[in-house]
């Protein structure tokens, strides 16, 4: 089992000392009826999370399911067991060396090579001691923060770097586009860009790998409330970042004045009634898992 390093270094908080986060609203589909949902989302004290398994470019690493699914929820699992250590960098270690550590036991067999660990992304929001909300973040995850006073605050995946994925996808060409992440040469590419993760001066990524606690970003902002927060996996922020359907600062109030669901179904009617051929709107895939949990910041 890992530990923190020093008594001293972990500040453990108790429910007095801290806000406890609730949410109103959540929701988590898979991208395809045919394939197991790789996102997870979790809450536990005063922080909050959404995480999205990247699905597996590699010959199955675990037995019982792809690694994005096991990472996802091993990494729940962790976060939810390490929430109560206030140093969101102390808890990021304890949760890598958990993950590693469990990795070696649950996997069938060992990796030849970095691209086939298991990777995911993550965003995750922390009511802090004082009133500040601290967001942390690895990959393409999302979250927007609206204050009461109509501040937005942003974090995670941008218009810009999903407008870099998207002209990265549209180089790999196929007729039916669920062969697209499957060809060839997309392979190259994604098995490429994987084994440069968490490498130094590389992009962190969550893996059963120590090196992604030090790249966790962390950003903390000052937020008039009451207030609500969005966190999403970057298949269920696809509806502003990609498909442009709806803008930043009217995403969280929509989804405070419809719901979760109705967003969802917006993004669905866009990927498999607008765009089945992912043609106008380059993606890998006609709809990826998507995940969101909105949180009420009293």
């Amino acid at each position: 089992m890992c530990f923190a390093s020093g008594a001293d270094s972990v500040r453990n908080q108790s429910p007095e000392e801290v806000t406890l986060l609730d949410y109103l609203d959540a929701i988590s589909i898979a991208g395809s009826r045919f394939k197991a949902n790789e996102d997870a989302m979790g809450r536990a004290w005063n922080r909050a999370w959404v995480i999205d398994g990247l699905a597996d470019i590699a010959e199955p690493v675990m037995a019982s399911s792809s690694g994005g699914a096991w990472l996802s929820r091993r990494v729940n699992y962790f976060f939810a067991r390490h929430a109560h250590i206030a140093d969101t960098q102390e808890m990021m270690a304890n949760v890598a060396c958990d993950l590693e550590q469990t990795f070696v036991q649950e996997r069938c067999r060992t990796l030849q090579e970095r691209w086939e660990s298991p990777f995911a992304a993550f965003v995750m929001m922390t009511m802090l001691r004082g009133g500040e909300i601290e967001v942390a973040w690895l990959g393409t995850s999302r979250a927007i923060l609206h204050g009461s006073d109509n501040s937005v605050h942003s974090f995670g995946a941008t218009p810009s770097s999903e407008e870099q994925e998207s002209q990265a996808i549209v180089k790999f060409k196929a007729q039916d586009p669920s062969a697209r992440y499957r060809s060839d040469e997309a392979q190259e590419f994604l098995r490429a860009r994987r084994a440069l993760y968490n490498l130094p001066g590389q992009q962190g990524m969550l893996a059963p790998d120590k090196a992604f606690a030090p790249l966790v970003k962390r950003s903390k902002v000052k937020l008039k409330r009451p207030a609500d927060a969005l966190l999403m996996t970057i298949g269920f922020a696809a509806l502003e970042l990609r498909y442009l359907d709806i803008a930043e600062p009217a995403f969280v109030h929509s989804a405070v004045e419809h719901g979760l669901a109705r967003l969802v179904a917006r993004l669905r009617k866009i990927e498999e009634d607008m765009d089945p051929d992912c043609n106008h709107f380059p993606r890998w895939r006609k709809s990826e898992d998507a995940t969101a949990m909105l949180v009420t910041l009293p």
